[in-house]
Formats: structure tokens, C-alpha cells, sequence
């Protein structure tokens, strides 16, 4: 919906005369001016999405996309090959610095990794593959050994073994040959 200027001038020139005749006159005038602002330009809300900057950006490039951001305005605004050309020569050049900084940023980050492990984590994250942790079971972290140590008819067996043969051990003062 455009503003109209001509229709919100007729209905502000006709609040006036209820306005004068009101006995709180500032009450009145803001209440009508209120409902006149919110019929001819009603308040519009917008979401904004706040991301952090890529690490990589810096003012040069901030300053080269406001220049492309401005060259493109003017060649849709005239419409002349020389400033769809000025355009494209500003997109270029956004386009190289950033790249440039992208590759000054990883190759500083790739000579800081101190181990292999590090390095790995990095290259993971540069091409958007996610680490993921997959855990056994959902048991708190304290009651995961004796989980792994109860569970099962093998571990079960074992531990029972080796419960045996530890008495076996102290009753008779020396080791028994029986293996797992």
C-alpha cells in the first residue's frame, strides 16, 4: 500500500475541528493523529537474521561491495552499458579480494594447526562436513564402565572366569593354567 499525500492531508484537515472542540486537546490530537497515521502508513515489522561476520572480512571488502552495491544502482537506474560494465568490473573485484582473503585466512589457520588431529578438524570444517560423537548407550559417564563390564554373556563369562580364578589363585597359593 503507497502513501497517499493528498487523502492523509483531507482526513488530517478533518480531525481539526473535533480536535478543537475536545476538552483535553493533546489527549485528542495524538489519539486521531494515531489512527490517522496507523490508516495511511501502518507500522510494518521485519525479522532480522543476525549472523556473525565470516572472519575473513575486512574493510577493504566492506568497502568494495558498497562500491558494487552502488555501481549496480546506477546501471539499473540508466540503463547504459558503460555502468553494466562499471558493475561487472566492481564484481570482479569483489570477487577476488574475497577469495584472496579466504585463502590468506586458511592458509594462516592450516600453518597454526600444531597436530594432525587439528589439521583433520579443520579441513572437516572447510568443506562443511560435520563431526559427529556417537556414544554406545545413553548412560550417564559414571555408570558407563560397569555398563560395558555388565553387559553381555561374553563379559559376563570373563569377568565370572577371572572371579574364579582369583580365588583359585588365593586358596592354592600359585596361578591356575586355565585360559579364556
Amino acid at each position: 500500500m503507497d502513501f497517499n499525500n493528498l487523502a492523509f492531508h483531507a482526513d488530517l484537515l478533518n480531525i481539526i475541528p473535533s480536535i478543537v472542540d475536545s476538552d483535553d486537546i493533546v489527549v485528542s490530537y495524538n489519539s486521531e493523529l494515531k489512527y490517522l497515521l496507523d490508516r495511511h502508513a501502518p507500522i510494518k515489522s521485519r525479522s532480522v537474521t543476525s549472523r556473525p561476520s565470516a572472519p575473513w572480512m575486512s574493510l577493504e571488502i566492506k568497502q568494495a561491495k558498497a562500491e558494487r552495491r552502488q555501481a549496480e544502482r546506477k546501471w539499473l537506474k540508466e540503463k547504459l552499458t558503460i555502468y553494466r560494465q562499471l558493475f561487472c568490473s566492481c564484481k570482479l573485484k569483489v570477487k577476488a579480494l574475497i577469495a584472496s582473503a579466504k585463502q590468506m585466512y586458511f592458509k594462516t589457520k592450516i600453518t597454526e594447526s600444531v597436530s594432525s588431529k587439528a589439521l583433520f578438524t579443520l579441513t572437516n570444517a572447510m568443506s562443511g562436513k560435520a563431526h559427529t560423537v556417537i556414544l554406545l548407550a545413553p548412560f550417564p559417564v559414571n555408570e558407563l564402565p560397569q555398563y560395558l563390564i555388565g553387559s553381555g554373556h561374553f563379559s559376563r563369562r570373563k569377568s565370572t572366569q577371572l572371579g574364579h580364578q582369583l580365588t583359585v589363585v588365593r586358596q592354592t597359593g600359585h596361578q591356575s593354567t586355565n585360559h579364556f
